[in-house]
């Protein structure tokens, strides 16, 4: 009987190539995958892929290089904070930290001692053992040993012998000025930023003293320019002592005006002086603001005012008082505490902190 083979065509011998194929590609895959397994370590991946570099050594001949000893090899420093080279063998040092500024000792004398007994004057604040002289160059009665360009009933005749008298003065000095407690300017060139009763009239403290109103239209600029014409004297640090309303006397009479508090007055014109001078500027709390952070009365308000001054100082009979609670309320403002020391003996030869102390 004859076998017969029947035809499968053409379409099967194609499907057999294939899967040869797919076979041989599949094998390869294995092998690489083996390959990188095996030899992982040795591989160095780039952006470029990957490479051996045993295979590139034996491509490539070797150039014969001396072998370099550790003090051979050259270092460069840089400085992180210059950004310059250092010398070998230098150890860049990190920038020291920032130092707090020299804490304020001043003796306070009035202004006029130095021209009725500048030696007596220079030989008390030496006995002293302070650093500094802080001098009253502005009293309540409105009369400056600065010239401020205003007012000239306000400016005292001997102004220009203070500035004659403190260039013999080799010291840091501090001005203390009475800030808005003024009988002259309220009364006469700026009576319509006085303190005013209801009727109209210029409000006038125990002591028939007139005072700006902190709200007053012209109690910035008179403020500024005495501030300013204390730097020109050649001092630097101003200190305002009645930086606040009024607290003794027929307060009731005093027409606080409406729209606003006297916090919020008050801490306005701070801002105010602020940004109209870069002079360091202290200021006197009031013993209440002193002791309960926030004066009603007077309006200072302790930790709104430290975001405006340099340094609040707190009234005190003596270098023991206890500031803890208003440097609590300053913590975050870079505002400095202390002292303003009526009396109290010399201070400790160990105390280090702000004061000004009125013999």
């Amino acid at each position: 009987m004859a076998y017969y083979d029947r035809y499968r065509g053409s379409r099967r011998a194609r499907r057999n190539r294939i899967k040869i194929i797919l076979l041989i590609l599949l094998l390869l895959v294995v092998v690489g995958i083996a390959v990188l397994f095996f030899l992982q370590d040795a591989a160095v991946f780039t952006a470029d892929g990957f490479r051996f570099p045993f295979w590139e050594q034996e491509k490539q001949p070797q150039e014969s290089q001396p072998p370099q000893n550790a003090g051979d090899i050259q270092l460069e420093i840089e400085d992180p904070q210059t950004g310059q080279t250092l010398p070998e063998g230098s150890v860049p040092q990190p920038s020291d930290p920032e130092t707090a500024p020299e804490p304020t000792a001043a003796l306070l004398l009035d202004g006029s001692a130095l021209l009725t007994d500048a030696s007596g004057a220079l030989q008390q604040f030496r006995d002293s053992g302070c650093a500094q002289l802080a001098l009253q160059v502005k009293t309540p009665d409105g009369l400056s040993l600065v010239d401020d360009g205003g007012v000239r009933d306000g400016l005292s005749p001997d102004a220009e012998s203070l500035l004659s008298a403190l260039e013999g003065v080799d010291t840091p000095r501090i001005a203390v000025i009475s800030a808005l407690r003024d009988n002259v300017r309220p009364r006469t060139a700026h009576r319509s930023s006085a303190l005013h009763t209801a009727s109209g009239a210029t409000w006038l403290d125990r002591e028939y003293t007139a005072w700006f109103d902190p709200a007053g239209q012209d109690t910035l600029s008179c403020l500024t320019a005495a501030v300013e014409a204390c730097r020109t004297a050649g001092f630097e640090q101003v200190v305002l002592q009645n930086f606040h309303y009024p607290t003794a006397g027929k307060l009731e009479l005093i027409d606080y005006g409406d729209g606003h508090t006297r916090q919020s007055a008050l801490t306005g014109l701070a801002r105010q002086l602020r940004e109209a001078t870069d002079m360091p500027l202290g200021l006197v709390l009031t013993g209440d603001a002193a002791a309960s952070l926030l004066d009603n009365a007077s309006g200072e308000d302790v930790a709104e005012l430290a975001r405006y001054f340099d340094i609040l100082y707190v009234p005190a009979g003596g270098f023991d008082a206890d500031v803890s609670a208003v440097e609590e309320a300053v913590a975050d403002t870079g505002c400095r505490v202390g002292l303003y020391v009526t009396g109290g003996g010399k201070a400790p030869a160990e105390f280090r902190q702000d004061y000004i102390q009125i013999p």
